[in-house]
């Protein structure tokens, strides 16, 4: 329920703001190689887990000035990182 909120809430602020340079979209990191994500999944397969710096360029990128295009939408991290969606919204 609470990512379904997230993203009902992005979608509204970004169609209240969609005349102006303002960009809302929601980021979703998917499993990282956090403390909480280790001490809630032990035993899981973290190897394969980035690190939650290595999943900095995609937050940086969709925050910059001249970030892509997304608006109200959900972008996985990990694919937006593997080229799967840059500069179109999913």
């Amino acid at each position: 329920m609470a990512k379904a909120g997230a993203d009902n809430l992005a979608l509204m602020w970004a169609a209240e703001l969609s005349n102006t340079p303002v960009r809302v979209h929601v980021l979703d990191p998917g499993p990282a190689r956090t403390e909480m994500r280790l001490r809630t999944h032990p035993g899981a397969p973290t190897a394969s887990w980035p690190t939650p710096e290595a999943l900095m360029p995609a937050y940086v990128a969709l925050m910059a000035a001249t970030g892509h295009p997304y608006r109200g939408q959900r972008v996985q991290a990990r694919e937006w990182m593997e080229g799967a969606d840059h500069g179109q919204a999913s």
